[in-house]
């Protein structure tokens, strides 16, 4: 069974800051979009 393991690779990724701050604010995007579309369905199911 060992021959099946997955070996971890020795490099990581290192993010730059500026991936960190695009990374952030797609984050904040995505949450803004999704809390609007689940109030948009609240919304129309109530009426």
């Amino acid at each position: 069974m060992s021959k099946y393991k997955v070996k971890a690779s020795p490099k990581k990724e290192i993010l730059s800051s500026q991936d960190a701050k695009d990374e952030k604010q797609f984050f904040k995007v995505a949450i803004i979009v999704t809390i609007v579309i689940i109030v948009l369905i609240y919304a129309f199911y109530n009426f």
